[in-house]
């Protein structure tokens, strides 16, 4: 069962992306701290720039590149990628925060010159189908973290439904329990009741008790 549960959320999360977010890439100038680069830009969405540039660095690494990071901007030096050819290359990449994503920028030095689809169309190719697969593989683990923290916080709201479940029915038990604590105590006030009037005529009784008496000591004087 939560393995069927498990099929159904990555689907579900696979048509999330799919329907929802566009991972168009944008080729243009962009503005890198030592100068204006030929580059590529995608959208990911559900993320934030901590966690993207962390599994950026972490897939430069994989790509055999020595990385650096200067202000949010990272260099990876002789990446190698099978599909990008037998040469080595340089990326420079970074993040602008928008405000229902983030646009990430990467460009790509050749060794003299920057890869663009004009000059250099299959390795461009190559490149956008790992960029975007990188957008939308951030995407869905920033997803999958927000689901997994949705199902504790629905957890824990099913553990407070239970727990004030529990407290009705302690409070309604205990009503149960006063209220036949009330019956009997009522029940009490009404014997008192008539053991005070029987009281009251054993007291009138013993009070003509006590003047008969005091009648014969009057007779004896």
């Amino acid at each position: 069962m939560k393995k069927y549960v498990f099929l159904v959320l990555i689907f579900t999360i696979n048509l999330l992306i799919n329907a929802q977010y566009n991972f168009n890439i944008k080729e243009s100038e962009y503005d890198f701290s030592k100068a204006k680069n030929h580059g590529f830009s995608i959208n990911i969405y559900e993320s934030n720039v901590h966690d993207i540039e962390k599994e950026w660095k972490k897939l430069m690494k994989s790509w055999h590149g020595k990385v650096d990071e200067k202000k949010h901007e990272f260099f990876a030096d002789d990446v190698t990628l099978k599909s990008m050819g037998d040469n080595s290359f340089d990326t420079y990449a970074y993040c602008k925060e928008k405000s229902d994503h983030v646009e990430f920028i990467a460009s790509v030095d050749l060794g003299g010159a920057f890869l663009s689809s004009g000059a250099h169309k299959e390795q461009t190719n190559a490149f956008k189908i790992e960029l975007k697969s990188f957008a939308k593989s951030s995407t869905k683990e920033a997803l999958n973290k927000k689901i997994k923290k949705a199902e504790h916080d629905f957890h824990h709201l099913e553990k407070e439904l239970h727990q004030l479940e529990k407290d009705e029915d302690k409070l309604v038990h205990d009503i149960e329990s006063w209220k036949n604590s009330i019956q009997d105590a009522e029940r009490s006030i009404e014997k008192k009741k008539n053991d005070q009037e029987l009281k009251k005529v054993e007291i009138q009784q013993q009070n003509k008790v006590v003047g008969a008496l005091n009648e014969k000591v009057k007779l004896l004087k």
